[in-house]
């Protein structure tokens, strides 16, 4: 892990700033980088999903109810709520609040896209990276099976919706029953042992408090063993 303080140049392990120089980094990349679009992070996406639930139709006591939830932090019982609720109109919704009119892209997304990756995960849903690396760069789900193979046979720079994109709501995950339906994926799990052992994986936009990264590294702890390859997560003091 490296940590800084805000408004200060991180200093990156030599091991890292080697594998960088030769390409051998990807970089996994969560909600805290698309704050920079004042895109919300994942209680807020909750929240919005409530709303526009509840002029959709959703009542006030059930609407209370998720909001309740989310309050005290149980937000997997908030999200069930809330897929049950939108059904097949759940990517319509995501895409008001994380595709809205005028979205920008933040520098930090331009400055990613001038670096030739062999590939970024992210678990975002947004489009802000394939609009910053453009058509030089294919974009994947964790549902595109073809894709993967295609990606990990031929090496090329490539997007992982590792929750699903906008693109393709049908790939959105959401709930804890669709996370875990998603890392039982054969081809998903090989893609992910492909990356996590053959690349030094930097984590950005991640706190060690996302639940994201806890079932993520939890799951790859249990089904590949300790890894011989250090990753590393890029953190602000006080995220830790």
């Amino acid at each position: 892990m490296v940590t800084y303080a805000p408004d200060t140049v991180p200093m990156l392990p030599p091991s890292l700033i080697d594998d960088l120089r030769r390409g051998r980094v990807v970089p996994f990349i969560g909600a805290g980088l698309s704050r920079h679009a004042d895109l919300p992070d994942w209680p807020q996406l909750l929240i919005r999903l409530t709303s526009i639930a509840s002029a959709r139709g959703l009542s006030p006591e059930i609407s209370k109810k998720i909001g309740d939830t989310i309050a005290t932090g149980q937000y997997d019982l908030a999200a069930n709520a809330l897929a049950s609720h939108f059904g097949d109109q759940l990517g319509g919704a995501l895409a008001e609040i994380l595709d809205p009119p005028g979205l920008e892209l933040p520098r930090v997304h331009t400055l990613l896209a001038t670096v030739s990756w062999p590939a970024i995960i992210t678990t975002n849903f947004d489009p802000l990276l394939p609009r910053a690396f453009g058509a030089r760069t294919k974009n994947i789900t964790w549902q595109d099976q073809a894709g993967m193979e295609n990606a990990l046979r031929s090496r090329s720079p490539h997007i992982m919706f590792a929750h699903g994109s906008l693109a393709h709501p049908e790939s959105i995950v959401l709930t804890p029953e669709q996370y875990r339906r998603c890392l039982r994926d054969a081809a998903y799990r090989t893609y992910l042992k492909s990356v996590f052992t053959n690349y030094t994986v930097l984590f950005l936009g991640f706190s060690f408090t996302d639940r994201d990264v806890q079932l993520l590294l939890e799951d790859l702890r249990e089904t590949f063993g300790a890894s011989k390859t250090p990753h590393f997560a890029l953190v602000a003091i006080g995220d830790t």
